[in-house]
């Protein structure tokens, strides 16, 4: 018999049970396939029985290629209620998707029919079962439920600086971590990738009743920001989330005032220390699109939780002295700067973010990020603590440089990025106008003067991206050789 009290304390028997409270609404749905609520739950329920008969069992580590699709949210659920733990895998190269499973310790390997090239490079000894094995194959009962302190979920880190690792989370700590007061009627669509901040925007929903929309734009980074604009209207979406660069994408793009968007209450960006100048600027378009008061930030890693917000009233044009911040602490967080010798920092004093709550993972205190708080406890994040370029007594950060960049009224967009002794910057012009890398070299020299460190400035027509939308800093970098580069140098 199983013990269903401990069983129904895991996230996956939640959202079953949140679908069971809702057996006719569609609560998941795709480009190609919408489950109600009696729906999700047979599809769960059914695949956790084929997992079953195929061998698996609690304590197994299931590594999940997927698509940001139905059926790699239901493997996942179903794989959850066998009692193991779960890993979505990042997208990459053969090579890549081996590397992961090996580091995790897989014991076997779900592909859709979309990824199943992604694994031929996985070790013979690792079963690869693809998701028509699992569905169509004989069923098995489910065993009893794992200790709530077993390893639940692993999440991939953004990867931003280099190598993503991994945050390990046993079914108790995930279900904290998603158990964030949502309301029942918030339609999330996720159209980024399900392997990093997708999955808790899925768990949050599901768990309190809302219904979630998903599309997959591929691996590229890239969203069809049409297509979204189509989706939040005909879908009556309310919430999203998405990285820096395609939320600039998104603002700018001329559908953004031509849609009906009403519904959408939050826009939220994540992943990236935006430009207080850019974010002015994106803030003043939303409102003359009619749509004040819906961008929000969050400030947060895979390691971390959720740390800090900047939405409502706070994240308005009006309030330049908190445009540029990450918001205020959420309830049962402790932010602390710490100095170079472990000492509390004052206000308003640079220091490593320390963090402090039930959903940071075990045996991890920092992001690794420098920032400060201010007097009214707003925190401010300049980058990570890498990232400084510079004198030691006055270092400049990467959004310094964006900063200044994207306060020139031809510049779109601009990413800096720290190489060797000092930056690269992109720089995306305004459509139709034409910047010079000699100018912006010029304007950082006139601002920054003797703190100035080498730079090198690059226009072009885009910004590179990795699978979950942030700016390649390897691709950026590799872009130096162009024509269109002029070096500041060292003084």
């Amino acid at each position: 018999m199983m013990r269903r009290s401990q069983r129904d304390g895991t996230v996956a028997s939640q959202v079953l049970a949140a679908a069971a409270a809702r057996p006719g609404s569609v609560l998941v749905s795709d480009d190609h396939l919408a489950l109600t609520g009696v729906e999700l739950r047979s599809l769960v329920t059914r695949l956790a029985g084929g997992l079953a008969g195929l061998g698996l069992h609690s304590g197994d580590v299931v590594a999940i290629v997927p698509t940001t699709s139905v059926p790699a949210v239901a493997v996942r659920y179903a794989a959850a209620l066998v009692g193991c733990a779960t890993a979505y895998c990042p997208a990459g190269s053969p090579a890549h998707t081996a590397s992961f499973v090996r580091s995790i310790g897989a014991t076997a390997v779900v592909v859709l029919p979309e990824t199943a090239s992604a694994v031929e490079l996985v070790d013979d000894e690792v079963p690869v079962i693809t998701y028509e094995q699992v569905l169509t194959g004989p069923a098995a009962g489910l065993p009893d439920p794992p200790p709530a302190s077993d390893p639940g979920w692993l999440v991939s880190s953004g990867g931003t600086t280099g190598r993503p690792t991994v945050s390990r989370r046993s079914f108790t700590e995930w279900r904290r971590m998603v158990s964030a007061p949502v309301d029942a009627t918030r339609r999330q669509l996720v159209c980024t990738s399900l392997v990093h901040v997708g999955q808790v925007l899925l768990d949050q929903t599901l768990v309190a009743g809302g219904s979630v929309v998903l599309r997959d734009y591929g691996t590229t980074g890239e969203i069809d920001v049409a297509d979204v604009l189509r989706v939040i209207e005909s879908e009556r979406i309310s919430h999203l989330c998405v990285v820096e660069p395609q939320l600039v994408q998104l603002v700018d793009h001329p559908d953004l005032g031509r849609r009906d968007l009403r519904s959408c209450v939050a826009i939220n960006h994540i992943g990236a220390d935006a430009a207080p100048s850019l974010r002015l600027r994106l803030l003043r378009r939303l409102e003359s699109a009619g749509l004040a008061q819906v961008l929000s930030h969050s400030y947060g890693a895979s390691e971390l939780g959720l740390v800090s917000v900047l939405q409502g009233a706070d994240y308005s044009a009006l309030r330049t002295d908190v445009i540029g911040s990450a918001g205020r602490a959420l309830p049962g967080v402790d932010i602390i700067i710490e100095r170079r010798d472990g000492s509390p920092a004052g206000r308003d004093e640079d220091g490593v973010i320390i963090v402090r709550s039930a959903n940071v993972a075990p045996g991890v205190r920092t992001g690794g990020d420098v920032g400060h708080l201010d007097a009214r406890g707003y925190l401010h994040v300049r980058g990570r603590a890498t990232d400084a370029r510079g004198s030691d007594l006055c270092p400049l950060f990467p959004v310094d440089l964006q900063d200044i960049l994207c306060a020139h009224p031809d510049v779109r967009y601009a990413v800096a990025v720290p190489h060797h002794d000092g930056f690269t910057a992109l720089v995306v012009p305004m459509p139709g106008r034409r910047v010079s890398s000699a100018e912006l070299v010029d304007l950082l020299r006139r601002q920054h003067g003797p703190r100035m460190p080498a730079v090198e400035v690059v226009v072009g027509r885009g910004v590179p991206l990795t699978e979950q939308g942030k700016p390649d800093r390897v691709a950026i970098t590799a872009m130096v050789p162009a024509t269109t580069t002029s070096r500041l140098p060292v003084s």
